[in-house]
């Protein structure tokens, strides 16, 4: 699998961030702000499955993704550098669970949820965790404790030491704490599904596509007490997928066999 990226002309995409005007500070976008630049890189190495996440070390970017087949289907999980040029990949199901989802790197880990395909699982859904060099480490907990579920994302709040998973069929959010116990889980009012997530400072940005419309929900992460909170989103095209973000870009990736990676310049920090 190997292959040399092809880097497109460096274009300008007009889109309107749909920010409430008392979140502007937050993130660090003017309310005149006009657009993104936008970079993409035709992943030509990449050949079979779905993107599902994308998450970075700050020196290499990891990539899931999935390939569906009539009563079966795989994951892999793939190790990139930033221009989109292959390094290694490798096959990550567990029995079933075949269904890869939205990641995150985390103490030198890379989280990574696997479902089965079927919105209606028999089978515990899995968080399990990686090292950086793509070998597998432990599972860090199942659905075992919220009912089966079909889990799709997650991501570590590592200042109040939190783990959120986002479920794909009863759109539930469950919190567990560093040890891999349950806390709780709850509904989010207007529940989206969340296919990715990236953290910066003390807010949590989901990847998300509603009515054929990409973007980042914003969700207000700070206080360890409360349920966390979408309070605002931003509209970016080609970010229903895998997201990452370092430095003020942010990394998206798309597709399904014909992949891109997408270089966002855009300040996500408070």
């Amino acid at each position: 699998m190997r292959g040399r990226s092809q880097i497109t002309t460096l274009v300008l995409i007009v889109v309107i961030g749909l920010i409430p005007l008392s979140l502007v500070n937050y993130v660090g976008i003017p309310t005149d702000f006009a657009g993104y630049e936008m970079e993409a890189i035709e992943l030509d190495w990449f050949y079979e499955g779905e993107v599902q996440g994308l998450a970075t070390d700050g020196s290499f970017l990891f990539l899931t993704a999935c390939r569906t087949f009539i009563g079966s289907g795989n994951a892999t999980l793939y190790k990139l550098h930033f221009n989109g040029t292959y390094i290694d990949s490798v096959v990550i199901q567990t029995g079933n669970l075949t269904h890869s989802g939205g990641i995150y790197v985390c103490e030198n880990l890379i989280w990574i949820p696997l479902a089965e395909h079927a919105f209606t699982p028999s089978e515990s859904s899995l968080i399990v965790r990686y090292s950086l060099d793509l070998e597998y480490v432990d599972s860090f907990c199942n659905s075992s404790a919220t009912a089966n579920d079909h889990w799709g994302s997650v991501f570590v709040d590592q200042v109040n030491q939190r783990v959120f998973i986002g479920s794909y069929d009863t759109l539930y959010i469950h919190q567990f704490d560093m040890n891999g116990s349950h806390i709780e889980t709850y509904q989010i009012p207007d529940p989206i599904p969340v296919q990715d997530w990236i953290t910066v400072d003390r807010f949590a940005f989901g990847s998300f596509s509603r009515k054929r419309v990409s973007g980042l929900s914003i969700w207000d992460i700070s206080n360890p007490e409360d349920q966390i909170q979408e309070v605002g989103s931003l509209t970016i095209p080609n970010t229903d997928r895998g997201i990452a973000y370092l430095d003020g870009l942010l990394y998206a990736c798309t597709g399904v066999d014909d992949v891109t990676l997408w270089i966002i310049q855009i300040d996500l920090a408070q």
